[in-house]
């Protein structure tokens, strides 16, 4: 796998989302919010073409650490 054949996809409610169309597979950060304490974190999620198919991978203190367990997982 190489990070050619990614392509960095426009999501509204993502921090960074990358889409593999040959694998029909992709990977996205999303920021999330504590409701009790308040505290902020990012959670690395995947996804398939398929609706409803996104599972939580890894949660992250910085959205930079998120980004580069993403990046270390397509070859980039």
């Amino acid at each position: 796998m190489t990070l050619k054949n990614w392509k960095i996809k426009k999501n509204n409610k993502a921090e960074f989302d990358v889409w593999n169309e040959g694998l029909k597979l992709g990977y996205y950060v999303q920021l999330k919010v504590d409701k009790d304490s308040l505290k902020k974190f990012w959670v690395v999620r995947t996804y398939t073409d398929k609706p409803f198919s996104a599972v939580d991978l890894a949660t992250f203190d910085c959205k930079e650490e998120a980004v580069k367990f993403i990046l270390n997982k397509i070859g980039g």
